[in-house]
């Protein structure tokens, strides 16, 4: 549907909330890729220090951590 025959039809605001959805949809994609970027970085975080806490335990507690 052409956008100047959708503005005619179903109005003004519809039409702007219609192309503000697409553009809101990439926005969104975006998003959900860099959040789920950051929870792997957080996982991985995580693990590396739960893996410096058991050595720790296991070689004194003065024990420097090797995570980065």
């Amino acid at each position: 549907m052409e956008l100047t025959n959708m503005v005619g039809q179903v109005g003004f605001p519809v039409a702007v909330s219609l192309w503000l959805l697409i553009r809101l949809d990439k926005k969104l994609e975006s998003f959900e890729r860099a959040a789920a970027a950051l929870a792997a970085r957080l996982e991985e975080h995580s693990n590396r220090c739960l893996e410096c806490r058991d050595y720790r335990r296991t070689h004194n507690n003065n024990s420097q951590c090797q995570c980065p």
